[in-house]
């Protein structure tokens, strides 16, 4: 089951797309990327399920994984969910991390070489129980995902979580030329 989040839709929701685009092409150039096609931008969501029951350390993004060329990906906030007892395909996501080993773990983010959030506690993914804003993680500053590079998204734990099939999922939220 996919989550659905009215908080996550009003905060990316583009009124004006033609504005967007223009701020979201002027942010790109100050950020040393150079957009030479015609598109526009248009809000976006991208997720990486894993297994974590066992696991020390694991990539939620698969590190060959890139956008084609155009297609940069302006990330400014990363939500968290869990799954427990489930199918990996079919886990019923709940947003926030509240599983006792699972909140003892820590990510880091590195994104074409150039690590963005390191040893981040899973813990910032706060649950709330039928909560909308549960599990957020907004950036105080813009992650640029640009297009043919790669992510890398690691969780990492002291201590495995043993909860049976315990199941991440983190998502980007952001605008991405389309």
């Amino acid at each position: 089951m996919w989550p659905n989040s009215y908080f996550g839709n009003d905060l990316f929701q583009i009124a004006n797309p033609k504005f967007s685009t223009l701020q979201f092409v002027e942010n790109a150039r100050q950020n040393g990327i150079i957009i030479s096609q015609n598109k526009t931008v248009a809000a976006f969501r991208a997720g990486f399920n894993k297994l974590v029951t066992g696991q020390q350390a694991t990539n939620f993004v698969d590190p060959t994984f890139s956008y084609p060329d155009g297609e940069h990906f302006m990330i400014t906030a990363i939500r968290g969910f869990q799954g427990i007892n489930a199918v990996l395909g079919a886990t019923a996501w709940t947003a926030g991390v509240t599983d006792g080993l699972g909140m003892n773990g820590q990510f880091t983010m590195t994104n074409n070489g150039t690590q963005e959030l390191k040893d981040m506690p899973f813990t910032v993914f706060q649950p709330g129980t039928n909560s909308p804003d549960a599990g957020w993680l907004i950036l105080p500053k813009p992650i640029w995902w640009k297009a043919q590079t790669n992510m890398l998204f690691q969780g990492a734990w002291a201590t495995a979580p043993a909860t049976a099939t315990l199941n991440f999922r983190v998502e980007f939220h952001g605008l991405k030329m389309i």
